[in-house]
């Protein structure tokens, strides 16, 4: 993988951009004046009538109409009233028709012809003079029309007139708006400046808004209003020099104060301030008027008007430019290179992406949804520039902004309706069987094509292709097949008396030689035999299960008698009806109680009887006291008295214990630090009181004045006390405790684990208690008396050797069952029988007998079911041949002609296959049969990847309910903008807006033109999965930005369509700018105004892939497109067509035809009834029956206009009148 952060890619992608940034400039054209722009239509000259609203009028309420800034409708212009009859020899009637040229006027006399007849009676006309004078009829019929009904009519026809001409002039924008498509664009200009500076005049406005304009047809009123997505204003300065300019900090004010008028763009108080801050910024002498009016003269000094007006202008490049500064500025603020661009300043053996090229030929048949549509099922996200969308299936997964008016809203707000009513039905389960299926039948689908294909092939190469069968290795000619199949006939010929299928052998070789070594191996009887039935085996006992359970019951009784004594114990009924597993656990409790209790009241000892007694009976506190107390003795005195026992201290006699033991500490202490007996008046008293112990006492014959004996003492005298204590505690329980230290010391240690012990009776008093409280009844024993307690545990043990004989009493009785119920069906066999017998007699070697013949029919019942399963594979493909071998199997020849049975079974279908070759099997079927399977192919593949899409589409790490809220909330946003024309519809704009932003990416494809992209993409590396241009031959290069946004891109174009032309650019322009920032990137010389997107592609990607449409056209258009482009690389056309179908090219001669006007006006009549002449009469053709009609002229659009007006008054009328 590139290094894509290296510096040198970076520096080069910088350059790279801004060379397209300084060219977008030089081939943007700089607008001085609203002159030079296609059409204006100022808001002053609105007139205020009747059917005319203009929002920046004074006394417009801004809440009503904040939506509809212009609103014309159509005037009823009436035609002028008619003269009398008299007065008409005597007047002009253009001049009553036109009401803006004052009063018309009346002739002061006239000519006129009068006949006359001669003296010879020829008639003859004379001419005469009339003056008006002399007729003060007409005059004063002429005053009355005038005054009457002229002046009135004129009055208000001209007020009509006004509303007339704006009306037409709105009308002419919005027509060429929609004629000229995306390369224009219709804005309000607002800030009309006026400022002449180094001799150049400057006309233009400094806010322009986005804006809409539609046609109602039906009521016939034109609508100015603000563009889908809001007005959103920005401020223009690109006719100014930057120096003229506000400076920095002022104008980022200034773009603000303007970002932020929003939709409010008639907000007098905001759009009067931003403009009246850029004037002051700009000059001292700068001049803000508030009027609607534009100023006209051009001074020194900047003066800005309001003077509002509709433009119709070229669209401009400022969005590209901003694009292209973005980008440049996220590079060097150390954004990823990313790898798109990475290819284009530098070569990289890595192309993800691919360039798609197509043919001149008109009408393809295919379009690029084959590269588009499966995209999204492919889980990536896409942003693709054109508009044809017609897969309604996934229609609503992709987005369609075109432009920027409320069709673009609508077609956005169907798609996010489409995908949140689609989420209220998703089931992700049912959504993976769908996609299953479909690929399953797919594939299928696509078998069947293939397969009728190769059919259509090798009927139409039978005798020169080499044809490979796919069996038994037939290939070659269809004559050498042909001649292998009767060179084998001898051999294998009995299968060509069979109905041998086309498809592949039922059975191997081995399965049919073992069918007919089953078919033989089971007589008809034995086969009647294993019809019978019988319990299977895994219902039945094994013959050594069935051995021990005689035995079992055997014991079972045994137990059950020896426990009589113990069912009459008061427990016993009570036991019978408790589970056993409830049972058991208070068996093993209490003999767990049992067992400890006995072990105790063995030792003998009397008090450990009275102890178990009253322990037992609730009363262990003061038990647990006494072995608390001892165990704490024995703890501090243990080790010390076996160290002291048997050591000898003389001396002491009489003396108190506690006062010596105190005085041995005090003399051990001095001794140990340091002091010594001497000096005796100089001794502390309570040494001087015990200096008698080192004069007096001895221990082991030494004297105590040193530590050791000290010690030794005080040890002795600590254990005599202990153990005085231990014999006062036990001396109500047992004899006082002599001999030395050491054997009292383990006296009390074995009383004491005795009296733990006899403690531990009490937690095994209560496991029992607990498991007794879960039976209702169940008296307490005298937990005390063993022998209570051993008739308890005897009743326990009576209940489960009563439950051990039912239980195996219940296993007999089980296959007992079994057995009787197989014994009542009339074909049961007779091993039934016998095996029940067995059971009843409790007869081992019976039942064994039994077992041996259940598993030899159970072995051939399955040597039976085998065969009928290979007779079933067999009859579903050949039904004969299974009848044949059923009637015949004991024929010998079967042996060896099954020792081959799938030769001979290929070898019928190639012999099949030679038939239909010589026979045929209609070429026009086949067509028809291809067709159709093909287009069933691409239904299927249509259908796959909507479902695949949509799966995509709502995947849980996509589609969060974050974003889900957000659509919903986007919905409810645009549903309260409504018809856009409410107080607050600015602010639903902006909310709605906001909730776009934040949901998406949830919408998998946003198709747009180039300039929407650049005007609503805010740029960031691999926004986009892949990008999908389409016409890239028609797209410059400004289109590269386009590799900064996506991962992948696919291009689609064509080099032999028309490229993008930039008339007035200076070519020597453009060398510049490529000599200071392309000279190390590479095919820099393609990076100019001479080569298309496409181009670059081409050099970039290579491996150009034609577009299937080239392979589907018919052969005659295909053929056109070859002589016209492609002689050096022609196309092959691949669809053939019977003679049954209608020709696609049908040249007519119209002998007579002229044409009459001039051009581009010009109309040919007689070719126009030609055309409709010829339409009709194949509308009464059958053939042209499932055919869809259109109608284009190469001439004129007269011509068209013509054609179809003559083909409607001759044809379609009266067809669709009668119904057709």
């Amino acid at each position: 993988m590139p290094d894509r952060s290296s510096e040198i890619v970076r520096d080069r992608a910088i350059r790279l951009f801004t060379f397209l940034r300084e060219l977008t400039e030089l081939r943007t054209k700089t607008i001085l004046s609203w002159e030079q722009y296609e059409q204006v239509v100022w808001f002053h000259d609105i007139p205020r009538e009747s059917g005319c609203h203009c929002i920046a009028w004074p006394s417009v309420d801004l809440d009503e109409h904040a939506e509809a800034w212009v609103e014309v409708k159509k005037p009823r212009l009436k035609a002028p009233p008619k003269p009398p009859p008299v007065v008409i020899p005597w007047i002009d009637v253009n001049q009553i028709g036109d009401s803006t040229q004052g009063s018309p006027q009346i002739r002061e006399q006239i000519t006129v012809e009068e006949a006359s007849k001669r003296d010879d009676g020829i008639e003859e006309l004379i001419t005469h003079v009339q003056q008006l004078s002399e007729h003060r009829e007409v005059w004063s019929a002429w005053q009355g029309y005038l005054a009457e009904q002229w002046t009135p009519w004129a009055e208000e026809d001209r007020r009509l007139q006004r509303v007339q001409a704006v009306y037409t002039d709105l009308f002419t924008v919005y027509q060429r708006q929609q004629r000229l498509g995306e390369a224009f664009e219709v804005v309000v200009g607002l800030g009309h400046l006026t400022w002449s500076r180094q001799s150049v005049a400057v006309k233009r406005h400094l806010i322009t808004a986005h804006t809409s304009i539609s046609f109602d047809s039906n009521r016939g009123v034109i609508t100015v209003g603000p563009a889908g997505e809001g007005a959103r204003p920005s401020l223009e300065q690109d006719m100014l020099e930057p120096s003229e300019r506000p400076n920095t900090i002022e104008q980022r004010a200034i773009e603000e104060q303007v970002n932020a008028i929003g939709d409010s763009l008639w907000d007098r108080t905001q759009v009067q301030a931003a403009l009246r801050s850029w004037v002051n910024a700009v000059s001292t002498e700068g001049q803000f008027e508030n009027s609607l009016d534009r100023q006209s003269e051009v001074g020194r000094t900047p003066i800005v008007h309001l003077a509002p007006a509709v433009i119709l202008r070229r669209r401009t490049e400022q969005s590209f430019l901003r694009l292209f500064q973005e980008i440049i500025g996220q590079l060097r603020a150390g954004e990823e290179v990313p790898l798109g661009v990475h290819r284009l300043v530098e070569i990289i053996d890595d192309r993800p992406q691919g360039a798609v090229g197509g043919d001149a030929a008109p009408a393809p048949a295919w379009s690029p949804h084959e590269i588009y549509f499966p995209l999204p099922a492919n889980e990536e996200q896409i942003d693709r520039f054109r508009s044809d969308v017609s897969l309604s299936e996934i229609a609503d997964l992709c987005v369609i902004l075109l432009g920027d008016d409320l069709d673009a809203i609508e077609a956005l707000e169907d798609s996010v309706r489409g995908i949140t009513r689609r989420f209220k039905e998703w089931n992700p389960r049912h959504q993976d069987r769908v996609i299953a299926d479909l690929e399953r039948r797919l594939d299928e689908a696509r078998r069947t094509e293939a397969a009728t294909l190769a059919k259509l092939r090798a009927l139409r190469e039978v005798e020169t292709h080499q044809h490979v069968l796919g069996f038994g290795g037939y290939h070659g000619t269809a004559q050498s097949i042909a001649m292998r199949v009767r060179r084998e006939e001898d051999e294998y010929g009995w299968a060509a008396n069979t109905d041998v299928s086309d498809a592949e052998p039922a059975l191997t070789d081995s399965e049919a030689l073992e069918f007919l070594r089953l078919l033989r191996g089971i007589s008809a009887g034995r086969q009647q035999e294993l019809l019978a039935s019988w319990p299977t085996r895994d219902d039945l006992l094994t013959p050594e299960a069935f051995v021990a359970l005689p035995a079992a019951e055997r014991r079972a009784k045994e137990a059950y008698r020896e426990a009589e004594a113990q069912r009459t114990h008061a427990a016993y009924a009570t036991l019978v009806q408790v589970p056993k597993d409830l049972r058991d656990a208070l068996g093993n409790a209490l003999e767990d109680l049992r067992v400890a209790l006995d072990t105790l009241l063995g030792r003998g000892e009397r008090w450990i009887g009275e102890a178990a007694r009253q322990i037992l009976s609730g009363r262990s506190r003061p038990w647990a006291e006494l072995a608390s107390e001892t165990r704490r003795h024995l703890i501090q005195a243990a080790e010390k008295a076996r160290r002291a026992s048997g050591r000898r201290i003389v001396g002491l006699n009489t003396q108190d214990r506690a006062l010596a033991k105190q005085h041995a500490i005090v003399l051990l202490k001095h001794f140990e630090s340091g002091g010594s007996l001497w000096f005796s008046l100089l001794l502390p008293r309570s040494v001087r009181e015990a200096r008698y112990l080192a004069k007096s006492v001895t221990v082991d014959g030494r004297r105590c004045d040193r530590p050791l004996p000290l010690r030794q003492l005080i040890e002795w005298i600590e254990s005599t006390e202990r153990l005085e204590t231990l014999r006062e505690l036990w001396s109500r329980h047992v004899e006082p405790v002599r001999g030395s230290f050491a054997e009292q010391v383990a006296v009390f240690e074995d009383l004491e684990d005795a009296l733990r012990q006899l403690l531990e009776l009490e937690k095994k008093q209560t496991a029992v208690r607990s498991r007794q409280a879960l039976i209702p009844g169940m008296a307490d024993p005298v937990w005390h008396d063993l022998e209570h307690l051993r008739a308890l545990e005897g009743s326990i043990q009576a209940v489960s050797a009563e439950e051990e004989l039912r239980r195996a009493q219940a296993s007999l009785s089980t296959v007992e069952t079994t057995l009787r119920v197989a014994l009542i069906a009339a074909s049961a066999h007779p091993v039934v029988s016998q095996m029940l017998k067995a059971v009843d007699d409790r007869d081992e070697r019976g039942w064994g007998e039994g077992w041996a013949t259940l598993a030899t029919l159970q072995a051939d019942r399955e040597i039976l079911r085998r065969r009928e399963d290979l007779l079933g594979r067999l009859r579903h493909q050949t039904p004969k041949l299974a009848d044949l071998l059923q009637e015949d199997f004991a024929s010998s020849s079967w042996d060896t002609r099954l020792q081959h049975f799938n030769a001979a079974w290929d070898w019928a279908r190639a012999n099949r296959w030679l038939r239909r070759q010589v026979e045929g099997s209609g070429v026009d079927i086949l067509s028809r049969d291809l067709a159709a399977q093909g287009q069933r192919v691409r239904e299927l593949v249509r259908d796959l990847a909507a479902a695949r899409a949509w799966k995509h589409c709502f995947a849980p790490e996509r589609f969060t309910e974050e974003v889900r809220q957000h659509l919903e909330a986007w919905t409810k946003a645009v549903a309260r903008i409504g018809k856009g024309t409410g107080k607050y519809a600015g602010q639903h704009r902006k909310a709605a807006r906001d909730h776009m932003e934040r949901c998406r990416a949830a919408i998998p494809a946003w198709i747009m033109p180039l300039y929407r992209v650049a005007e609503a993409v805010r740029p960031g590396v691999d926004m986009y999965d892949v990008v999908i241009v389409d016409e890239a031959s028609q797209s410059g290069p400004e289109a590269l930005f386009l590799h900064y946004l996506a991962k992948r891109m696919v291009v689609v174009g064509d080099d032999k369509q028309i490229s993008p032309e930039f008339v007035g650019l200076d070519r020597q322009d453009v060398e510049l700018l490529r000599q200071r920032h392309l000279t190390d990137i590479p095919h820099d010389d393609a990076l100019g105004v001479d080569n298309s997107f496409f181009d670059q592609a081409e050099i970039r990607f290579g491996g150009r892939i034609r577009l299937r449409e080239h392979f589907r056209c018919m052969p005659e258009i295909i053929q056109f497109s070859n002589n016209l482009c492609y002689r050096s690389e022609p196309l092959v056309p691949l669809r053939q067509y019977g003679r049954s179908r209608l020709p696609p090219v049908v040249v007519h001669l119209v002998p007579d035809g002229y044409e009459t006007g001039r051009t581009p006006k010009l109309v040919n009549r007689p070719e126009a009834e030609a055309i409709a002449v010829r339409i009709e009469a194949c509308l009464r053709d059958p053939a042209y029956a499932p055919s869809r009609w259109g109608l284009s002229a190469f001439s004129a659009r007269d011509r068209r206009e013509r054609s179809n007006g003559s083909y409607w008054i001759a044809s379609a009328r009266k067809r669709w009148k009668s119904g057709n």
